[in-house]
């Protein structure tokens, strides 16, 4: 419990900031970490409550948010950008800000984890089908980075609308990775054409992790609605000989940190 107390009294008291106090707020923790290299230098967990704070403010938040991601710069490395940058892309998602949509899309082109996170849970979060066609306008000639990234709002905004762009998508992808993704957001769709598209891509192939990952998906998706097909009772026992085999070799090992 009293790892919980100190976020929860922070939450208290920004219920009595304005938004120009968030802001401010907001500005001066970027500020004072702006030479900091990495994500645990910093205490973002904080920085997101501020977010969090500003988003009760919704379309009055906009301009701002607009003016910060307009922003360009060569370099991030020792500017407050390093950090406002991806938490005004989180508060375009928390105050559901549709407009930010193709400002939000641009950003995810660019090659950088924590902006590419937020970026994707902003979409998520907005989740509207101006969402979808914005995606799948520039999915098809994006780096793989920004397919990777994308496929996360395709998989978690349930409609009919993103099955039918998934689909579309997959018949344009010749890259095995992002095949698999897209595969595996179908199946987060609990759409019935993903069972095939999954199957197909497991068909005699030599499973790597991330193949036996989407097997054992397809596998639990199939259990949940109550779907077969042709290879299921012999991947399921494969799957627990290998689960059996895992927990055998941990057992083995336990008490010996080298090995």
């Amino acid at each position: 419990m009293a790892g919980l107390r100190d976020p929860l009294t922070d939450r208290l008291r920004m219920l009595s900031w304005d938004e120009a106090a968030c802001w401010q707020r907001l500005e001066e923790f970027c500020e004072e970490g702006k030479d900091k290299r990495y994500v645990n230098d910093v205490n973002l967990s904080y920085a997101n409550l501020i977010v969090e704070a500003l988003a009760r403010y919704g379309q009055e938040c906009e301009p701002k948010v607009r003016e910060w991601m307009a922003v360009k710069l060569d370099d991030y490395s020792h500017h407050p950008m390093k950090w406002l940058e991806p938490l005004v892309v989180r508060l375009a998602g928390q105050a559901h800000l549709e407009s930010t949509i193709p400002l939000i899309v641009g950003k995810l082109h660019e090659d950088a984890d924590l902006l590419n996170e937020e970026c994707a849970e902003a979409l998520t979060r907005i989740g509207t089908p101006a969402v979808l066609h914005a995606i799948a306008e520039a999915f098809p000639t994006a780096e793989q980075h920004f397919r990777i990234y994308a496929t996360t709002p395709l998989e978690r905004t349930h409609s009919d609308l993103a099955v039918e762009i998934i689909l579309k998508l997959l018949g344009q992808q010749k890259d095995d990775v992002i095949q698999r993704q897209l595969a595996e957001a179908l199946l987060y769709q609990f759409a019935p054409d993903g069972i095939e598209v999954a199957r197909q891509l497991l068909i005699g192939r030599e499973l790597d992790f991330d193949g036996r990952g989407l097997r054992n998906f397809l596998l639990e998706t199939c259990r949940l609605m109550g779907e077969r097909f042709p290879e299921y009772d012999e991947w399921l026992a494969t799957e627990i000989a290998e689960k059996a085999e895992h927990w055998r070799r941990i057992k083995e090992l336990e008490g010996d940190p080298e090995r």
